[in-house]
């Protein structure tokens, strides 16, 4: 991917997963071993991902 926030948004996803649920797990596990900085960048992708709409 040439674009570069698309490219981060792929990163982002294939490391953390797409899933509310899953971000949402990964930042109370960054925020409980003290990484708040992490914490904080997933929580606020959690914000930020929509649930799939049917």
């Amino acid at each position: 991917m040439r674009d570069p926030a698309r490219r981060a948004e792929y990163d982002f996803t294939r490391k953390y997963g797409d899933s509310v649920e899953g971000i949402l797990a990964q930042a109370g596990e960054a925020f409980a071993s003290g990484n708040y900085p992490l914490a904080e960048e997933l929580y606020l992708k959690a914000l930020e991902t929509q649930p799939e709409r049917s």
